[in-house]
Parts: C-alpha cells; sequence; structure tokens
C-alpha cells in the first residue's frame, strides 16, 4: 500500500486507537484529582470507587492499545510509520510528547505522598492500581516488541524507564 492511503485499514486503526487513548488519559487525569482529593478528606469508600475507576480506565487503555496496533508489523513499516514521522510530523510521534499524557503523570505525582502513607482499608485497591499500571506498562512494551522488534531499544525502555517512573510517581518505589 501507498505511505499517502491515509485512509488504509493500518492507519485508521492507529488513528482511531490513539483518539480512544486520548479520552482514556483525559479521564485518568480527573479520576486522579478525585482520588487525591478523597483520600485527603478521608472519604475512603469514595476513594476506592475512583481507584476502581482508574483501574478500569487503565485496562481501557490497554484495550486502545491492542486495537491500536492490529496490524502486522509490515503494515507499520510501510504504512503507520511513515505517516507519523517526519515530513508530515517535526519528529516520529510520540504518545509521550501530548500534554495531556505529561498532565495524567502530573496528577499520579500528585497522589504520591498520599499513596505512600495510604490508610489500611485502602491498600487491597493500591495493589490493584499498581499492578494495573504494570500491566499497562507491560503490554506496550510487547506491542512494541511486536511491531518494531526487541533489537530496537524502544521496548526494553517502555518497561525499565518509563514504568519505573510511573511507579515511582504512584509510591511504590524510590528507585530512579
Amino acid at each position: 500500500m501507498s505511505v499517502h492511503n491515509v485512509n488504509s485499514p493500518a492507519i485508521l486503526r492507529w488513528k482511531i486507537g490513539h483518539r480512544l487513548f486520548f479520552f482514556i488519559t483525559q479521564g485518568l487525569i480527573v479520576v486522579h484529582h478525585d482520588i487525591k482529593n478523597c483520600i485527603v478528606n478521608k472519604k475512603y469508600a469514595e476513594a476506592i470507587k475512583v481507584m476502581e475507576l482508574a483501574i478500569s480506565l487503565f485496562d481501557a487503555s490497554i484495550e486502545a492499545f491492542n486495537f491500536s496496533s492490529g496490524y502486522t508489523k509490515e503494515e507499520y513499516e510501510i504504512e503507520v510509520r511513515p505517516s507519523v514521522a517526519p515530513p508530515h510530523f517535526e519528529t516520529l510521534l510520540s504518545g509521550t510528547e501530548y500534554i495531556d499524557h505529561t498532565e495524567m503523570l502530573k496528577k499520579i505525582k500528585s497522589c504520591r505522598e498520599y499513596f505512600i502513607d495510604l490508610p489500611e482499608v485502602l491498600k487491597p485497591t493500591y495493589e490493584k492500581y499498581i499492578a494495573t499500571i504494570t500491566k499497562v506498562y507491560c503490554n506496550h512494551s510487547k506491542i512494541c516488541s511486536r511491531i518494531v522488534g526487541d533489537h530496537k531499544s524502544e521496548p526494553a525502555k517502555i518497561r525499565e524507564q518509563y514504568m519505573t517512573r510511573t511507579l515511582k510517581y504512584a509510591g511504590i518505589t524510590d528507585k530512579t
């Protein structure tokens, strides 16, 4: 297929999946604001509900990633990657460069001090929350490995650098 076929099934999957991810990211921004407020105000039953909503949204982001990458490695190389790289964009398009993604990470980080000293009643939900964040990054890394291959540095960077950073923001580790 031609690189210029902006309506190819692979490119449409990529676009639709990423649009879904952007909506989910917006939800995660709001939910993390709510998590912090519930914990600060000692509304633990509500905190559990919004933490469970965050878990559901993280799970939904996994499905958006899976949908958005429902094409072959060849379709990625021939169609998708050229459509999200120069000259169409200044650099290779990455979700980590979007302000919404950055804001979501800031909101997670704003919960850190409350996650570190969490009341017992919230700990089981928090453990599921952390497990889900880990699952998101592992899934993203797996997709990246399938599409670009393990020989590239991006899958390892997702697992080692980005996941560690987000888990640190979420209060689970002090490692850099």
